[in-house]
């Protein structure tokens, strides 16, 4: 049978959820069973992401008037034909973009070293393989198969 990717790692999870929970403490006749999907961790994690989404929703709107400035300068250097200020306008504009990569990246993976993400989806895509996954993928599709998503 092939592996079932996400489903099984969900699964997995949901078991070591109602094992954890079912073995923390005594199920009591007046208290109904937790669900398998009642993650009190999952769902601090959810608050906690909400609350770095608002501050990279944040973050965004005041770069964003920040790089219309530095357009409007890019554009009067050129429209007046002025080299040196249109250099300075250009590393000016390199320098937020580069300033707002790290900004986001810190936000988005807080904890993760800067640049780490980037250089794992470079050399794995959106999601590492395992060489038993690989196997599967040539028995069960020996002409191959096209990741989406």
């Amino acid at each position: 049978m092939p592996s079932l990717g996400r489903f099984a790692a969900l699964t997995a999870c949901s078991a070591g959820t109602l094992l954890r929970n079912s073995s923390a403490t005594e199920a009591s006749a007046a208290e109904p069973p937790r669900s398998i999907f009642d993650d009190p961790e999952l769902s601090e994690a959810v608050v906690d992401r909400q609350a770095a989404d608002l501050k990279l929703n944040t973050f965004l709107v005041r770069s964003g008037n920040e790089q219309r400035v530095l357009q409007q300068a890019l554009h009067e250097a050129s429209v007046k034909a002025n080299h040196a200020e249109r250099a300075l306008a250009i590393a000016r504009m390199q320098d937020f973009f580069h300033g707002v990569r790290q900004k986001v990246e810190a936000l988005s993976y807080p904890g993760v070293k800067p640049g780490l993400r980037a250089s794992y989806l470079g050399h794995f895509g959106c999601t590492a393989w395992t060489e038993d996954a690989l196997k599967q993928i040539v028995k069960w599709a020996p002409r191959g198969v096209v990741e989406i998503g």
